[in-house]
């Protein structure tokens, strides 16, 4: 599959003309990308570590078109990862949870701001059938780590096209070193990126089944709440078919 470039950003700094000329990227791994400095000069990589206050609600009436399926990802592809964990019925200890930030459109993710520490409690709202055995109920402190990609120059520079490859691989590297590190069995991701990148980080999937968090859930910011869909993007997601 090949990804070519919008004509702008609908949440980027700025908009650019599309050319047609720009070469189409396939998001392959193992590729010698050219190093930051080169293709997006003052762009900077900063990471980020912390915890938060984390609440997990229901989903509230406004959202329920977000409602969980009856037959779901992990069930068709199997618990074998959590089943010991969870207890197999969904009884035993709460799963752990890490959550990932990623922006590289700076700014808020709904009440997440740039300032971790300074940030209050997180309320993230998931389907009821999530809770509790994929999710952990109630209110805690989460572990939160965060991949950033900042531009020192003023005004602030587009993220060049040729750079999409170099930045999904290694936010997709990222992802893995956070997951192998945290030890935790769900990963809760939110980000702020180009749509572009964001399929990126899919085709980076389907090429980590074994390196790839077992399970991890997009947030996103709608009607006012961080939502977590009945979405699984983690290696359990991919069909037994696809693993080598």
């Amino acid at each position: 599959m090949n990804v070519r470039q919008r004509p702008s950003y609908t949440a980027g700094p700025d908009r650019h003309e599309l050319r047609l000329t720009d070469e189409a990227h396939d998001f392959v791994r193992g590729r010698q990308f050219p190093p930051l400095n080169e293709t997006s000069p003052g762009h900077i990589v900063t990471l980020l570590t912390g915890k938060l206050s984390v609440t997990i609600e229901p989903l509230i009436a406004s959202n329920a078109t977000l409602t969980a399926h009856p037959s779901s990802q992990a069930t068709r592809f199997g618990r074998d990862r959590l089943g010991c964990a969870l207890g197999g019925s969904g009884r035993g200890p709460e799963p752990r949870l890490l959550m990932l930030l990623v922006r590289v459109v700076v700014g808020p993710i709904g009440p997440i701001g740039l300032d971790l520490a300074a940030v209050p409690l997180v309320t993230l709202r998931a389907p009821a059938s999530l809770i509790g055995t994929v999710l952990p109920a109630g209110s805690g402190s989460v572990p939160v780590a965060e991949w950033r990609l900042e531009c020192r120059d003023r005004p602030r520079q587009r993220l060049a096209w040729q750079t999409f490859p170099w930045v999904a691989d290694n936010i997709a590297d990222w992802v893995v070193e956070q997951a192998a590190a945290h030890g935790s069995d769900v990963i809760v991701l939110a980000a702020r990126l180009p749509q572009e990148l964001a399929v990126g980080l899919g085709v980076q999937l389907g090429q980590r089944p074994h390196g790839w968090p077992w399970r991890k859930y997009p947030a996103f910011f709608d009607q006012g709440q961080l939502v977590i869909p009945e979405l699984q993007l983690g290696a359990e997601s991919v069909p037994p078919q696809r693993t080598p």
